[in-house]
């Protein structure tokens, strides 16, 4: 039963699924009961004595698949949907991860066949790292190439190898990754929406709630919030660092995604002034775990950058270890750095690039390693 919960306009009613569902039982619309109460009551009245199983695709929430749960000891219900239905009574979740490299090279041999994908194991490779391992990108890669047996697989890889164009390369028939990405996107709220754009555009490779917080120039806790909202709908992957910071990222095409929606939607200044924010708290925080490591900063010819400001609590907060945290930032630090240089970020660039490699200097590991 198709719910279409991800799109609002076209969302199914608990009742007329109720309808659908009766009506493939075979019960006559004449005898379909008015209320949704007495509909569910009837479709557990007919499935008492069933074995079946109900498939709810695309479901919005707890709401729009509760009245469709028969609760007979004899079915099981299979729902489907962009978000985590948690408030479900016995719900077992299964959260769908992308895939493997190897399951993906493996998916990608039964569309295309062993031969054509072992003839070029590199363009292959590449291909499952364009995509991003997402089970939709490669469905639609390989059915292209499948429709066009005449083209190697180094002719879509070079047809994705642009970020600019690439979502538009992973359309065929109706499968589409920005159609797809584009039903979450919708169901977002402005703020998160705003959100997901400007992290769309930081060259981070993961985020915590500081940065997003410094993006939108708001409160930490509203910066939470929004996060979580993402998260929920599956926009961005939460995992937690070593001393329990939740740290968030970007599926790769979710990325791109993002960054288009920000340079069609956001004007150039309030995304530079959001950019600007955010390098500027990675500088607050960086030089506050410089400090921490050598005890003081006065090695550091620090210039006039705008920072963010951050109270010494919060700073413990998120450089619980100087050293974990700067090995782990060092790659957020580098996309900073460059990022910074192409905005022409001068103060900011000159600024974190000499913080970040005077902490190297002064860290242990870096000491015994010289």
């Amino acid at each position: 039963m198709p719910l279409r919960g991800a799109e609002a306009a076209r969302r199914i009613p608990p009742g007329v699924a109720l309808a659908g569902s009766l009506r493939t039982l075979g019960v006559p619309d004449h005898r379909l009961p008015e209320h949704i109460e007495e509909r569910s009551a009837m479709l557990r009245e007919v499935l008492s004595e069933r074995r079946a199983l109900l498939i709810l695709d695309d479901a919005a929430d707890e709401s729009q698949v509760m009245p469709l749960i028969p609760g007979t000891s004899g079915c099981a219900v299979l729902i489907t949907s962009r978000h985590r239905l948690t408030a479900v009574p016995g719900i077992r979740r299964l959260e769908l991860e992308s895939f493997t490299e190897e399951q993906a090279i493996d998916f990608l041999q039964r569309m295309l066949g062993d031969d054509r994908m072992r003839s070029s194991p590199e363009a292959g490779a590449r291909l499952v790292r364009l995509c991003g391992r997402h089970p939709l990108a490669l469905r639609i890669a390989g059915a292209r190439l499948a429709a066009r047996p005449h083209w190697p697989v180094r002719r879509m890889v070079g047809r994705l190898a642009g970020e600019h164009h690439r979502l538009d390369e992973l359309v065929h028939g109706e499968l589409d990754v920005r159609a797809n990405l584009m039903l979450s996107y919708a169901a977002l709220g402005p703020r998160a929406r705003l959100l997901l754009m400007l992290l769309g555009s930081l060259d981070l490779v993961e985020y915590e709630e500081w940065a997003a917080s410094a993006l939108l120039d708001c409160p930490l806790r509203e910066a939470e919030d929004l996060l979580d909202q993402l998260a929920h709908s599956h926009l961005v992957t939460v995992a937690t660092g070593d001393h329990g910071q939740r740290r968030y990222g970007l599926h790769d095409l979710v990325r791109i995604f993002a960054r288009q929606q920000a340079q069609a939607q956001l004007p150039c200044a309030e995304v530079r002034a959001a950019l600007e924010r955010a390098i500027g708290a990675l500088l607050t925080v960086t030089e506050y775990a410089h400090t921490q490591l050598a005890g003081h900063d006065h090695l550091v010819l620090h210039g006039m950058a705008r920072r963010r400001q951050m109270t010494e609590e919060h700073l413990r907060e998120i450089v619980v270890d100087p050293v974990t945290w700067c090995e782990a930032e060092l790659p957020n630090i580098q996309g900073a750095v460059r990022q910074a240089a192409h905005l022409d970020f001068d103060e900011l660039c000159w600024d974190l690039a000499v913080t970040a490699a005077a902490r190297r200097s002064s860290s242990p590991s870096s000491a015994s390693s010289a």
